[in-house]
């Protein structure tokens, strides 16, 4: 049964991103999805730098953040 659910679900979700992708929601979802998914991923790599390496302190967050926002500023200039 979870097999067929996930099917229907992820056909229903591709359905609805389908309409929605012209409307001015669709930027906002797409935003949402992106900040969720940077701030789970990036808070799992801060605890896992501060975890192995004790020494380095803020650094590691400042060049994790620089190289977030580099990537990001690339993306859009480019």
């Amino acid at each position: 049964m979870p097999p067929v659910t996930m099917l229907f679900a992820s056909t229903v979700a591709f359905l609805g991103a389908d309409e929605a992708k012209t409307t001015p929601a669709f930027c906002g979802l797409i935003a949402f999805a992106l900040a969720a998914l940077l701030f789970l991923v990036l808070d799992e790599l801060l605890v896992e730098a501060h975890e192995k390496e004790e020494s380095e302190g803020w650094s590691v967050s400042v060049f994790l953040y620089c190289g977030l926002l580099l990537s990001i500023g690339c993306d859009v200039l480019l």
